[in-house]
């Protein structure tokens, strides 16, 4: 749903500009790295990934997810919560939620 609502918003104010796709394998767990700098930021990621097949699931402060429909939407979506006053907790739930399987998504390729 998110998809549907947020992809033209997105044709319109962003540039495709992705490299590096061919180190994102096709199925299983893996770890993509990004240091966002803006709100938007997660919503171009997600989008890249999808454009690959693939269905992200991010790790998201704790806070987020007691936020009325944003927590609802980000537990229906299977995204991760971390407590960062936990440090190391944050790790575990990454591991917890790699280890989970693969989460690939042909339809949005």
């Amino acid at each position: 749903m998110a998809f549907l609502v947020c992809k033209p918003v997105l044709i319109l104010v962003r540039r495709r500009d992705w490299r590096g796709l061919d180190q994102i394998p096709p199925s299983g767990g893996v770890v993509l790295a990004a240091n966002h700098v803006s709100h938007v930021d997660p919503l171009l990621i997600a989008e890249m990934v999808l454009a690959q097949g693939r269905t992200p699931a991010f790790l998201a402060k704790s806070s987020l997810f007691g936020e009325g429909i944003v927590g609802r939407w980000f537990r229906a979506a299977g995204h991760v919560e971390v407590d960062r006053s936990h440090g190391g907790d944050g790790f575990g739930a990454a591991l917890t939620a790699l280890r989970g399987g693969a989460r690939d998504c042909p339809e949005f390729g």
